[in-house]
């Protein structure tokens, strides 16, 4: 039998099914023996491989399996529910949990290493620049309003496919259109870029604010865009949530898109 060494590096290189029949050949089926702990850590790694976008340590896997309960992650199950990157997804939720403790001072430095290293293994995979975008989407202020959007589309009567495909098309736009409003915007700026979405015939694109003086703003902003009949003009609605409590960060969503009875 060859050292266990190369055994390793051959089987590094092999999918899982094909590892599995080369060791079989090998005579080694019990990874309980003495020695062959580092050959039951490879066959663990690419089990895992195919159940999660990236190679998670035990922490990791009890965080993503509770997170097939988190209200987001249930959200694109029902709206997008034959989704193939759905894990990238929790992957996300991962992640955005990791920047939460770094951001309270938490093993920062351990954290950083995590996300990291779960960055690599995900763009080590074909299309991983691609997969990072889905990733960081999760991750995002505005993971919650593009929710809500897809589920107006659902409203509307879109069928699966089309809600999928405006999904896939967010993955790809969400940077370049959505505006997060904070005190780096004046009042014009904002509203120049309402007017640059509109006149880009952009079929969808948001609006974003916390706190009070930034709400207004965005208020503002929509008042000024409606009274210039830009969104009947060009055949968009819009739709405005706005969250105020003494418990939780007043907050403005503004979603918009081309109306669907007229595309």
């Amino acid at each position: 039998m060859l050292p266990i060494d190369k055994i390793i590096e051959i089987i590094s290189n092999l999918p899982l099914k094909d590892a599995l029949t080369y060791l079989g050949a090998q005579g080694i089926t019990n990874y309980l023996t003495q020695g062959y702990e580092r050959i039951k850590k490879v066959i663990a790694d690419k089990q895992n491989e195919g159940k999660y976008a990236f190679v998670p340590n035990k922490e990791e896997v009890l965080f993503l399996e509770e997170a097939t309960k988190n209200p987001d992650y249930r959200q694109i199950l029902i709206l997008v529910p034959k989704y193939k990157y759905i894990d990238l997804i929790r992957t996300g939720l991962l992640l955005r949990e990791y920047n939460r403790r770094i951001d309270s001072n938490i093993d920062a430095e351990k954290n950083k290493t995590h996300i990291a290293r779960i960055k690599l293994d995900i763009l080590k995979r074909p299309g991983g620049g691609r997969l990072l975008k889905i990733v960081k989407l999760p991750q995002s202020q505005f993971f919650s309003t593009i929710l809500s959007y897809l589920y107006e589309l659902k409203i509307h009567s879109y069928p699966e496919n089309q809600i999928e495909e405006e999904f896939n098309e967010l993955v790809d736009e969400w940077e370049q259109c959505v505006l997060y409003v904070d005190e780096k915007h004046q009042l014009e700026e904002v509203i120049d870029f309402c007017r640059r979405m509109v006149k880009e015939n952009k079929p969808r694109f948001f609006l974003l604010a916390l706190y009070e003086h930034h709400i207004t703003v965005v208020e503002e902003a929509v008042k000024n865009i409606k009274q210039e009949q830009l969104l009947e003009k060009n055949n968009y609605l819009v739709n405005i949530e706005k969250e105020s409590s003494k418990t939780a960060t007043p907050r403005i969503e503004v979603r918009f898109y081309k109306n669907p009875e007229l595309l």
